[in-house]
């Protein structure tokens, strides 16, 4: 049977498979779904950004992730979305675009 790593966060608190916890450096907030280790030390996977961080990147916390909403766009969604782009790549004053380029 294969031993589990010890685990730790920034503070050198335990990190277990499902706690909450903050990525340092953009306050990013998920649960540790999956734990690994490879030859480059041990990494978190975090269930909200599908991303593996390194251990000492992460703190424990008691905030919870903001629940994810994905609306299914309509085809009347894409329809408004595209005439929205038309109307405005209409009024851009395209003569007002110059090319620059460099060279010899």
């Amino acid at each position: 049977m294969e031993e589990k790593p010890d685990v730790r966060d920034a503070n050198d608190e335990p990190i277990e498979l499902g706690a909450k916890l903050k990525y340092i450096k953009t306050g990013t907030l998920g649960k540790a779904s999956e734990i690994i280790e490879d030859d480059e030390g041990i990494w978190v996977l975090l269930d909200t950004t599908k991303l593996y961080y390194k251990p000492e990147t992460l703190v424990l916390t008691t905030e919870e992730a903001p629940e994810e909403h994905e609306k299914e766009a309509t085809s009347r969604d894409v329809k408004e979305y595209l005439e929205q782009m038309e109307e405005e790549a209409e009024a851009r004053d395209l003569n007002a675009v110059r090319q620059f380029t460099g060279g010899g």
